[in-house]
């Protein structure tokens, strides 16, 4: 505790790791250790000053495997943080780590599964090197065998890390699935099963996995059923990234199976004041699994439910929420566009500003899904509203995603909006000569206010087009026809 932090300390550890005399290293590394621990930011200044390599070496090298643990320790630190992850990569820290979980005691395995989970944080390459040589084998061989929940949490965090970033690549493992399933029944601790399935949360938001995942649908909801809170909160998680990737069968298996009931206490944010944000995880599962049908009750999201949506949504654009994560910019989008089915709900859309955002993914596109649910929420919204009243450049924008091609979905989208923009301003060009001459005419005295019979048209907006001619045809047999691209 007496040390302070200088210069000259650490290019002395870097000295001594690397000296030839074995004992001199193992000195080195107990000291540094004993210096570390007392202040845990000094992983940073360790990680600065180049004190990671012979430490790295020193763990491959050691035939002790105290020796080992206490560098692993040491190195644990660093990983902390994740500004060190550079200094890691460099001295082959992940390849070393990797090689610790097949040949190192349980606590070491355990301390480096630990850095492991932190190095691994959003970082696509080091998850696929770690998954493609052997890394979740490994884990879940230290999950299964160890008695030690601590142990076993460092395990589970791992592999939910690592196959977030690449959860179909994950899938492949063997015996990945049936084992992440037995740790979540029989974890060694609360904190265990719930570690288990974040993990298979991670993995269900792959399509491939998510079909084998679905299969075990009825053993999550009875561990639902028999759990607690904690528990119940990552099973949340787990059937709402299901239901993003589901395909319309599976959604359809996931409402039988009652999940939508499931899912219904969570939109009450004060139902979980711990993490409230689960409720919007809820939200999300609940608009892709519902959002076909047009008049669901649950779909009339609240106030609260879109707010939060779309302050997550807008943190995310301004890089101050999960900023490398691509799912915290489509997920919302596509809950909005499932809730913007909802009439009620597209008011609420445009009155909490949502277009703003939303234009703002369109205007500079880069993720296909999120171009998607961005035009589709537009499509939604053109039914209701003149989008080229409250959007200057909403038509250019469209017209560029029509131009380009790619994304053959958000195309579509697209079109129906530009169909509908189209309509609209018809209806302006129309209205506005009808008026002008009704009102030359009586102006004229030679002009009455129209009387006769009305009538309103309403139709599923794909039969529009024969319904416009319709409206053409009893507006010239003198009927006063009401329609939602004219006065309505």
């Amino acid at each position: 505790p007496r040390l302070t932090m200088s210069a000259e300390m650490l290019d002395s550890f870097v000295r001594r790791l690397s000296s030839s005399v074995q004992s001199d290293r193992e000195v080195a590394v107990a000291e540094l250790l004993t210096w570390v621990s007392t202040e845990p930011t000094r992983g940073d200044a360790i990680a600065q000053a180049g004190v990671l390599k012979p430490l790295f070496q020193i763990v491959r090298s050691s035939t002790a495997e105290d020796v080992r643990y206490r560098a692993v320790v040491c190195i644990s630190f660093s990983a902390d943080n994740l500004d060190n992850r550079a200094a890691i990569k460099d001295a082959q820290g992940v390849e070393i780590l990797n090689e610790v979980l097949a040949n190192g005691d349980q606590d070491t395995k355990a301390c480096a599964a630990g850095a492991l989970w932190n190095v691994a944080l959003q970082s696509k390459d080091v998850c696929e090197y770690l998954i493609t040589h052997g890394a979740l084998k490994n884990l879940i061989g230290l999950a299964n065998h160890t008695i030690d929940p601590e142990a076993q949490i460092s395990a589970t965090g791992c592999m939910a890390s690592i196959i977030f970033e690449a959860p179909d690549l994950a899938f492949d493992t063997e015996d990945i699935l049936p084992a992440l399933v037995r740790l979540m029944r029989d974890g060694l601790s609360a904190s265990n099963r719930a570690g288990a399935a974040d993990a298979i949360g991670s993995m269900s938001t792959g399509v491939r996995a998510s079909k084998a995942i679905i299969q075990h649908l009825e053993d999550f909801l009875q561990i639902y059923g028999e759990s607690d809170f904690v528990m119940r909160r990552s099973l949340v998680r787990v059937f709402s990234n299901l239901s993003t990737v589901a395909d319309s069968a599976d959604k359809a298996k996931m409402r039988d199976a009652c999940v939508v009931e499931v899912m219904n206490p969570w939109l009450d944010k004060s139902y979980d004041m711990e993490d409230p944000g689960t409720h919007i995880t809820a939200t999300m599962c609940i608009a892709n699994l519902v959002g076909h049908i047009e008049n669901h009750e649950l779909l009339n999201a609240s106030d609260v439910i879109i707010h939060d949506l779309l302050d997550m949504l807008s943190c995310t654009l301004a890089g101050k929420l999960y900023a490398s994560r691509t799912w915290a910019l489509w997920a919302p989008l596509q809950a909005f566009a499932n809730l913007s089915v909802n009439e009620e709900n597209k008011v609420k859309l445009l009155n909490s500003g949502a277009l703003d955002p939303v234009m703002q993914v369109l205007r500079d596109p880069k993720d296909p899904r999120c171009t998607e649910y961005a035009t589709k929420i537009l499509s939604n919204l053109s039914f209701k509203f003149d989008l080229a009243a409250k959007v200057d450049d909403v038509e250019h924008v469209l017209k560029l995603i029509v131009a380009d091609k790619s994304n053959v979905a958000a195309v579509e989208y697209a079109n129906i909006c530009l169909f509908q923009l189209k309509q609209r301003l018809a209806a302006k060009k129309a209205s506005a000569a009808t008026s002008a001459t009704a009102a030359a005419s009586i102006a004229q005295g030679t002009g009455t206010q129209p009387r006769g019979k009305h009538v309103m048209l309403s139709y599923p907006w794909k039969y529009q087009e024969l319904f416009l001619w319709i409206r053409d045809f009893l507006k010239k047999q003198g009927y006063a026809v009401w329609m939602d691209v004219d006065h309505m």
